[in-house]
C-alpha cells in the first residue's frame, strides 16, 4: 500500500488562502489527506482544475467596469427623460435590480439597491 505526503503549505493570495502539496501515487491516499485536512476548518479540494487566474480576473474586471459604465449611462438617460415627462419629480428612491447571466454557466446572481434622486 502506497502512502502519501504533505510536501509543502503556501500562503497565497487569491482564490485559496492556504494550499497544502499533497504527493501520492495512490488517488485513495490524497483523498484521506484532504479528509484530514478538511477536519480542522473549511477547506476546498482542487484536483488539478487550471486557467490563467490573473486573465480571468483581468477580463472580469473589464467585463465589469464596462458594465458598469454602460448601465449608469442608461439609468442617468432613463431618469432624465422621467424627468423631463413629468414621470419623476426628482424626490424618489428608485428599486434597482441587475441580473447576471453568462451564456453557458449556471448563474444566480442579482444585485439590489436603492437610487435616491434626492
Amino acid at each position: 500500500m502506497s502512502r502519501g505526503s504533505l510536501e509543502d503549505s503556501f500562503a497565497a493570495l487569491g482564490r485559496f488562502d492556504l494550499v497544502d502539496v499533497v504527493e501520492s501515487d495512490d488517488p485513495k491516499q490524497v483523498e484521506k489527506a484532504a479528509m484530514l485536512i478538511g477536519a480542522y476548518g473549511h477547506s476546498t479540494t482542487d484536483e488539478g482544475i487550471t486557467m490563467d487566474e490573473e486573465a480571468f480576473n483581468l477580463s472580469l474586471r473589464k467585463f465589469l467596469k464596462h458594465f458598469g459604465v454602460t448601465a449608469q449611462r442608461e439609468v442617468e438617460k432613463a431618469v432624465y427623460a422621467a424627468l423631463k415627462s413629468g414621470k419623476l419629480q426628482g424626490t424618489e428612491t428608485l428599486k434597482a435590480r441587475a441580473k447576471l447571466e453568462i451564456a453557458g454557466l449556471e448563474t444566480d446572481a442579482f444585485v439590489e439597491g436603492d437610487i435616491t434622486l434626492a
